[in-house]
């Protein structure tokens, strides 16, 4: 069974649609959008086993450059 996830993007400012380019390059993301408010990217993930959420966030989407801060909400 798969786990799907939001992760919640802080930014450096004015680097968004970078990040979003980046993001998009990821063969895990199913989509993820720049949005207004207390975060800057919303992005919904799909890994085949929660356990690969922890290294898809550290070690691919927070390496990013320009992304400053995440929080992972993950769908039940």
């Amino acid at each position: 069974m798969t786990t799907q996830s939001y992760i919640l993007i802080h930014c450096n400012l004015g680097q968004e649609n970078s990040v979003l380019k980046e993001l998009k390059k990821l063969s895990e993301m199913i989509e993820c959008h720049v949005v207004m408010g207390s975060y800057d990217i919303v992005a919904l993930v799909e890994v085949p086993e929660t356990k690969e959420l922890r290294p898809l966030v550290t070690n691919k989407i927070r390496t990013i450059s320009g992304v400053r801060q995440t929080m992972t909400v993950i769908l039940v």
